[in-house]
């Protein structure tokens, strides 16, 4: 399937629902919700859930069908409810939008019921999760009542009635929807989930679907892309009446400039302050005050609220010394660039051991590669399923870097804590996704806390 999966599917009406026999794709948080709120909302005459068999969520008036689903065993149903994790570019759901199937995700679900909402999105292929969550922060500090979800953990279906909602949004998501936003962001665009997407055109399309299905009110996007990225920003920003350039070092009428956060060029903020490390940070706070200023927030007073701003879990946090080794968990970094992120972030490279890699999708390594050899850690290492080809490209682009190839994660935690021997920062920043190891990245963030004989509970760096 090319181009675009779900537009014009179908027109959502709930009351078709009644009567209806409804598929749900997957019982994770998602899916969860949605056979919820049928429950709650629609009259069906049956929900069936197809689930893989290391999903054991047990969901009261539910057929579960515990096997693979293919695109043959939808149909007969009226509707189908796919969890993000099911790509609309494979089967089953390809093959059932090609039988005529109707569609639709919890996200879709929720624009649908919430036509006059107010909302602002937030996507990028890094940093949304904290751009959102700091744009909550400064609006409720304001007295705005707003509600944070999306891909941030809350599906939007279980969102409490608000004001303002702050969606986090993913390209999973994106790919999915059909509006016009009046506010919204792309933090940046870089390689991520072609194991979904497909290839990186399409990836990249289906992330700025958010602002070409049918344009934007005030668009905030990246103004440094690679192709084919760039086309793509280009082709959003001829689609949104008001652009505001995401720049290296500012965005609208805020700079970042000797350690200061500036508003026409006087200083608002000693970056010092701010609890979040990092330049990458740095600019999702620039973002986070653009966005929060368009609903009403003056950036020059809100900045007193960042002080009791507490960074969200797995995002270089900072969980704590043992035996003289700190220990940072960023597990939620999947990309490369993300690693990149956290590495410039912390700083003191030369004391800093980083444990990198995952699941294969296919991701490019040469920007890590070329980082590292200009900016070498004291050692990097390497997990599977892709640290094999991590570690040999980076004998070939760095040799003089070392380089340790481990079959799991309390090996690389072992490996590391020999090399500091007592002195410097253990990192796990993987770049890569955490199946087929793990659940999802939370779950390795906890067994690295584990490892690291802390138990999971620190501060955010």
């Amino acid at each position: 399937m090319t181009g675009h999966a779900f537009r014009n599917v179908f027109a959502m009406r709930f009351d078709d629902w009644c009567g209806s026999r409804v598929a749900v794709l997957g019982l994770g948080v998602e899916g969860r919700c949605a056979v919820q709120w049928l429950a709650r909302h629609c009259a069906c005459r049956s929900i069936t859930a197809f689930t893989d068999a290391a999903d054991y969520s047990q969901v009261a008036g539910v057929e579960k069908v515990c096997e693979p689903v293919t695109a043959e065993m939808l149909n007969g149903y009226d509707w189908v409810i796919k969890s993000p994790g099911f790509s609309p570019y494979r089967d089953p759901v390809a093959g059932a939008l090609a039988d005529g199937a109707r569609v639709t995700s919890v996200s879709r679900m929720w624009f649908a019921t919430h036509p006059d909402a107010k909302f602002v999105c937030i996507t990028g292929s890094k940093g949304k999760s904290t751009t959102a969550a700091l744009l909550a922060h400064l609006l409720r500090h304001a007295g705005i009542d707003c509600a944070l979800g999306g891909n941030i953990g809350v599906p939007l279906l279980d969102l409490p009635d608000a004001a303002v909602y702050v969606l986090e949004l993913s390209s999973y998501q994106c790919a999915d929807l059909d509006l016009h936003p009046d506010l919204c962001c792309v933090l940046n665009l870089f390689p991520e989930h072609l194991d979904w997407h497909g290839n990186l055109a399409r990836y990249y399309r289906d992330k700025l679907n958010l602002i070409l299905a049918r344009g934007a009110g005030t668009a905030v996007l990246p103004d440094v892309c690679e192709q084919p990225a760039r086309g793509f920003v280009q082709q959003a920003a001829r689609a949104t009446q008001d652009v505001r350039w995401l720049k290296q070092h500012s965005c609208d009428d805020l700079t970042l400039h000797g350690g200061q956060l500036c508003r026409d060029g006087q200083g608002i903020l000693d970056l010092a302050n701010f609890p979040l490390p990092g330049r990458h940070n740095q600019r999702n706070l620039l973002v986070a005050l653009v966005l929060a200023r368009e609903l009403g927030v003056d950036p020059q007073p809100a900045v007193a609220a960042l002080q009791s701003f507490h960074g969200l879990p797995h995002r270089c946090q900072v969980l704590g010394e043992q035996d003289g080794i700190r220990y940072v968990d960023d597990s939620i970094a999947t990309t490369p660039h993300a690693s990149i992120a956290a590495l410039d972030a912390l700083g003191d490279l030369a004391r800093t051991v980083i444990i990198v890699g995952g699941h294969d999708r296919g991701i490019n390594w040469d920007v890590f590669a070329r980082y590292v050899r200009e900016h070498a850690p004291r050692a990097v290492l390497t997990l599977p399923e892709n640290g094999p080809s991590i570690a040999a490209l980076l004998a070939q682009e760095a040799p003089g870097l070392a380089v340790v190839s481990c079959p799991e994660l309390a090996s690389a935690v072992a490996a590391g804590q020999r090399i500091l021997a007592g002195e410097g920062t253990l990192l796990l920043s993987p770049g890569a996704p955490s199946f087929t190891a793990y659940t999802d990245f939370a779950a390795r963030g906890l067994h690295f806390a584990a490892l690291a004989g802390i138990g999971g509970h620190g501060e955010q760096h």
